[in-house]
Parts: C-alpha cells; structure tokens; sequence
C-alpha cells in the first residue's frame, strides 16, 4: 500500500444550512477526515440565482478554508492548479460535468458516490421536462463514465442499471457516515411508555409518514409518538395523538435522542437513512422498513426490526413484540443497536472511502 498522501478534489455541494440533508452530511464528514492527514479541496457552485450575477456564475471565486465556491467557468482552473489525482463527486450536481472535461487532458482519476437515483426521484416531483433531462443526462454521465461508482446500498446499483449501463467491476457499496454527537454509550432507562421518534422533512417520506399514521390510527398503540417535521408534515398532524417538533441540528437531536426509546422509517424509498443511523447510535431501537438501505445492518430482535412496506399487521406484531420485553431486554437491544456507530462513524466510514480511492489508483 502507497504510503505517500493522496490529493483529492471533492465536488458537489458543501452544507451551509445547520441542518444539511444526507448527503451534505457525507460530504461534510468526509471531506473533513480526508483533509485531517492528507491534501484536499472542496469545489462547489454559486447555485442561489438571486444572490449571484451572471458574471460571478461564471467566473467567480470565493474560498472559505479549503471550501472554494466557483463560477461554472473557474472550475477548470481551480482543478489544473491544485491538479488533484482524484476527483471525487461526492453529491449530485450538474455542474461537476466539468470535471470529465478536465479529465481528457489531464491525468486524474474521477469517482462518483450516488445517494439517490436522480431520475427516480425527479419522477415524484413536480419538475419541468427541460430540469429531468438535464438531470439525466448528468446522472447517466456520472454513473456511465467515472472510474469508480459508490453507492450506498446494493439495491440504488440495481435502480441505476434500469436505465444506465454500469459495470460490476467498477462499483463498490459503503454507508453514510455518523457524527460523533450521536455515539452514547449510556444504557437508557426503559419505563413505560415508550417514547418513539420518527422524521419526516421531504416529499420522499410521504408513503413513509402515511404508513405509521395509518399503523397508529389503527391500533392505537400504548406508546408516546415524537414527530420531527416540516412544515409540510406538521400540518399532516393534527387529529393525531402526536407531539410535533421542528427540524434540529445536529447537537440538538443528539441531545432530544438521550431520554427516547424507539425510532420508525418506513419509507418506500430511501436508499440508506442515516437518520436511522444516527438514532442508533445514540442508542435508539429502530424499526424500518426492508426497503431502507440500512436496513443490511438490521437482525430482527438482536439490534432492531424490519418490516415488508405497507404491512401494517406486522409491523403491529414487531411493535407488541417491543412492548411486552422486559427493562433487560429492551436495554440490551437499545446497546446492541448502538454499536452501529463502531462501523458508521466518519473515521470507520472514511477508511472504506480510501480504501476505494487506493484501488481506483492502482
């Protein structure tokens, strides 16, 4: 194994929000591990419209640390200075295609993470066809002509080769990493009821929130439900036995986890969930849906439960499973689903990722 330190230019879009979306989260985390013991950078775009005139999109250049925000023009010669031997394209964004550019006539190798199937979830919004295909043929170009793939479940490899040619050989499968905030090695205390928490914040959790609604409804369960929300979700709510609280940065949540219990995804699609992962590690028992792609990390009654989507009757029979444990058992569950974070944290997380970007080299 080389012993010399690898350059690497990370591509996409650096969190700004305090509370960024999965993937800013990733990108965040392992941007910053890489730059912890070897050369890095990270390029993003000026993407809000309104803040930044033509010229600034085009040839603009801010940077903040190793962050660097770039018009779509000063892409080319941010990368030939720093002259990166990979270039990783660690979120979705369509102006990264520059970087195949820059590619065919300099010696630099380009991975790809896929959080998502783009095209898949552009299909559930309401988007114009010019935006789909745009995002399409970006997406088609990412997955098609990178050196190296990375996907976050082997499920989203089988989505993409639907609609894209994709070889085996260049594909690998890692998670989403965890912060820090989130690891407890503090046993909980598990007095009746229960307390669960569940999160919805997008458009891809309505099948998701309509499924554990319809469950609650239905059987009314003898458990106190924390719901963190958008806007959206929180007007959802009413007429249901449900407390209702805003989205949280990441130190907050950390801190609501410590005196929870339970902790429901059951989305149709959702390619990992680091959601879940996080309330894992902070010693939540989880209960998803098969169709979660954490869900690889799940065995039934050792460290959480999984259910079919839409089953409400066994999703009923998983949940009186929980309620008639003992205080011993549910706690060791709650321990076992903690050590989640021994394999997700950003460091356990970040060695896979360079792992991949040694054989991408070799």
């Amino acid at each position: 194994m080389r012993k010399e330190k690898i350059s690497i230019a990370y591509v996409g879009r650096f969190p700004e929000s305090e509370i960024p979306s999965g993937p800013e989260k990733t990108a965040y985390l392992i941007f910053r591990e890489h730059i912890s013991n070897n050369k890095g950078i990270f390029i993003q775009y000026f993407y809000d419209g309104r803040k930044h005139g033509l010229l600034k999109k085009l040839f603009g250049k801010e940077k903040n640390g190793g962050v660097i925000t770039c018009g779509i023009l000063r892409i080319y010669s941010v990368l030939k200075n720093f002259r990166p031997e990979i270039i990783h394209i660690i979120t979705f964004d369509r102006f990264a295609l520059i970087c195949f550019i820059y590619r065919l006539f300099n010696k630099t190798k380009i991975v790809y993470t896929a959080h998502g199937a783009v095209h898949h979830e552009n299909s559930l919004k309401s988007l114009s066809f010019f935006y789909r295909l745009k995002d399409k043929f970006a997406e088609k170009f990412f997955v098609e002509k990178s050196d190296r793939l990375i996907s976050v479940s082997g499920d989203l490899i089988d989505m993409l080769s639907l609609n894209y040619k994709i070889d085996d050989n260049r594909c690998a499968v890692t998670a989403n990493p965890v912060d820090v905030c989130f690891s407890s090695e503090v046993k909980k205390n598990f007095n009746h009821p229960l307390k669960a928490v569940a999160i919805f914040r997008n458009d891809f959790q309505k099948e998701g929130f309509e499924f554990l609604t319809r469950y609650i409804k239905s059987y009314k369960p003898q458990i106190d439900f924390f719901f963190i929300v958008s806007d959206w979700f929180k007007n959802k709510c009413s007429g249901f036995d449900i407390r209702t609280f805003p989205l949280m940065k990441a130190a907050e949540l950390a801190e609501f986890y410590k005196d929870k219990h339970l902790f429901f995804s059951l989305n149709k699609y959702d390619t990992f969930s680091i959601s879940t992962a996080e309330a894992m590690s902070a010693g939540l028992i989880p209960v998803l849906t098969e169709s979660t792609g954490i869900s690889r990390y799940i065995k039934n009654g050792y460290n959480g439960y999984t259910v079919k989507f839409g089953e409400v009757g066994e999703l009923s029979v998983k949940v009186n499973e929980l309620l008639s444990m003992n205080h011993e058992y549910l706690q060791k569950i709650s321990s076992n689903a903690s050590l989640i974070y021994n394999d997700l944290s950003s460091e356990a997380v970040y060695r896979c990722y360079m792992n991949i970007y040694l054989e991408t080299l070799s």
